[in-house]
């Protein structure tokens, strides 16, 4: 399986992910024209790419540089829906611009058309996302798997516009809550991920893994940042190929046994411990000292959510203690989101379906997204246990799996 993977060790900004991409082989002339035709229509854009060494590692750098002018929403839209870049372009410019949005609009309580006259009134932004995409596309990155690894966001005080606080910039935050991705403190006191390199990884990224794994390189590409750090400051970018579809991912097993806790109090706690960010919690019915009936809850998280998920266990059951296993091993199927068309209710309607592979690509299974089945149950005033059943019955027909 042809992969690129991101190793943002050093954070991540709009303008390395457009570096690291060109070193990787992107067309630099391509990328630059894309990049100044949004940034001349904009006011005026200025673009040096170059090669640079830093610490023994030769990669590429890019400095952008435009006019402070003050544009509307319509008119960013505007520009970018007029440029000569294809369709699925202008949607990933489009859909990242509104990640970037979403975000700042969430932490500062306003409207979105506000948030694009206050915070992407340089064409450095926009012309950084138009530059990714671009270089994306050159690489045919769409017809490969992304991945990355977790994204270091720095750390100390950074300065902003209303005031200091510690990094990461509340708009980087909510887009790392929000896209579930999975961060690191350090190596530096500086901020290093910006909300531009945030919501492009949010985007590109089909899955975030610990390491690297049955992975062998074919080329590796550097981009340099701006800040001067004590760690290379670079965006690294490797493309190459998985040996199978099989992916192995690092999780923590936590457990305790409760013999004093209701049914209603457990089923309320899975859900608080679901929406916390736990993978998966199961109650498993167990026979405790002195022959009381009981329970064993176990939950499996990413290690980042362990502390928080062990001290809600602890407050909601009132357990003296939780089982913790910070290192275990599973190995999981490549699975994707497809829409099928099924007929519903008299309708032929779009139904998502989670599909998964083995580790030589075969489909192993596939299921209803439940989400949509409630939509479609709804919408055909139909049971949701009708819906699934057509659903998984036409995904099983039509990638050929048989159920015996």
């Amino acid at each position: 399986m042809k992969v690129v993977i991101f190793d943002p060790y050093a954070g991540a900004a709009g303008d390395m992910f457009i570096a690291s991409l060109i070193d990787l082989g992107a067309d630099k002339r391509y990328v630059r024209d894309r990049m100044e035709e949004i940034g001349d229509e904009l006011g005026g854009i200025d673009i040096e790419i170059h090669a640079e060494e830093r610490g023994g590692i030769f990669g590429t750098k890019i400095d952008v540089a435009s006019e402070e002018k003050k544009r509307s929403y319509r008119e960013i839209i505007s520009v970018i829906e007029s440029s000569s870049l294809n369709f699925e372009m202008k949607k990933d410019v489009l859909d990242i611009l509104n990640i970037f949005m979403e975000a700042e609009a969430s932490v500062h309580s306003l409207k979105k058309e506000e948030i694009f006259f206050h915070n992407l009134g340089s064409s450095d932004t926009i012309v950084d996302i138009v530059g990714a995409v671009s270089a994306f596309y050159n690489l045919k990155m769409n017809e490969k798997t992304v991945l990355s690894l977790p994204v270091s966001i720095g750390g100390g005080i950074i300065e902003m516009g209303h005031g200091r606080m510690s990094a990461p910039a509340p708009a980087t935050l909510e887009i790392l809550r929000r896209f579930n991705v999975p961060m690191k403190y350090g190596p530096v006191e500086s901020e290093l991920l910006t909300p531009t390199g945030a919501s492009i990884l949010s985007h590109f990224v089909d899955s975030f893994i610990r390491y690297y794994s049955n992975f062998r390189v074919e080329k590796i590409g550097y981009g340099f940042g701006s800040k001067d750090l004590d760690v290379i400051n670079a965006l690294k970018v490797l493309s190459g190929e998985l040996e199978e579809d099989l992916l192995i991912e690092e999780i923590c097993l936590l457990e305790t046994n409760v013999d004093d806790v209701t049914g209603e109090l457990l089923g309320y706690l899975t859900g608080e411990l679901i929406d916390d960010g736990a993978m998966d919690v199961s109650i498993i019915p167990a026979m405790m000292k002195k022959g009381r009936i009981g329970s064993i809850i176990r939950v499996l998280c990413r290690k980042e959510d362990s502390l928080n998920l062990i001290q809600k266990i602890m407050r909601e059951t009132g357990s003296l203690g939780v089982r913790y296993q910070p290192s275990l091993h599973r190995v999981i199927a490549k699975r994707s989101i497809e829409k099928i068309p099924v007929e519903i209710g008299g309708r032929i309607r779009e139904v998502s379906v989670k599909v998964a592979t083995d580790g030589i690509g075969n489909v192993v299974n596939v299921s209803c997204e439940f989400d949509d089945a409630k939509r479609v149950a709804k919408e055909s005033n139909l049971p949701i246990k009708d819906v699934i059943a057509l659903v998984d019955n036409e995904a099983l027909r039509r990638y050929k799996i048989k159920k015996w």
